[in-house]
């Protein structure tokens, strides 16, 4: 029987094409890795737009509402009729929305879970109407106009 002895050119032909083929593995790996670290930084982003679109556009739903700021941080909405607000709170370290009598008790257990949130401060400038909202995802700022913003 005869032992079959590799010659160079074989043996080069061989190793290029498993440095080819360590190449291509490598190139899907780090492919991989950046696709999925681009995928998380871009759903990041979506989530803060997504929570200060929100906020800007509940705070501009209607026009003829009173804004209530209470110290703790809560944000009531007051609809036209006067009868019934949406209040916005930070609770368990989510944001709220609940939809309720005006004046009334704030239930987390009926309430909407909005983001994950753990801070909800406003600011006010009474000389241009601007109302400022900041949660860590960052600042909204609305122009009240004509409406009433009232501090409870």
């Amino acid at each position: 029987m005869k032992k079959k002895v590799l010659m160079p050119k074989e043996l080069y032909t061989i190793i290029i094409s498993l440095m080819f083929l360590g190449g291509f593995l490598l190139l899907v790996i780090f492919g991989a890795r950046s696709y999925r670290a681009i995928n998380r930084n871009s759903d990041e982003t979506e989530n803060r737009r997504a929570v200060l679109i929100y906020l800007s556009t509940t705070l501009k739903a209607d026009e003829c509402s009173d804004i209530i700021i209470s110290d703790d941080g809560v944000l009531r909405i007051r609809d036209s009729e006067g009868e019934y607000e949406k209040v916005i709170y930070i609770y368990e370290g989510k944001l709220m929305e609940e939809y309720t009598v005006y004046d009334g008790a704030i239930h987390p257990a009926s309430a909407v879970t909005i983001a994950d949130c753990e801070r909800l401060e406003t600011e006010y400038d009474e000389e241009r109407h601007l109302l400022k909202i900041e949660t860590e995802k960052g600042p909204v700022y609305i122009n009240t106009g004509m409406r009433e913003l009232i501090y409870d």
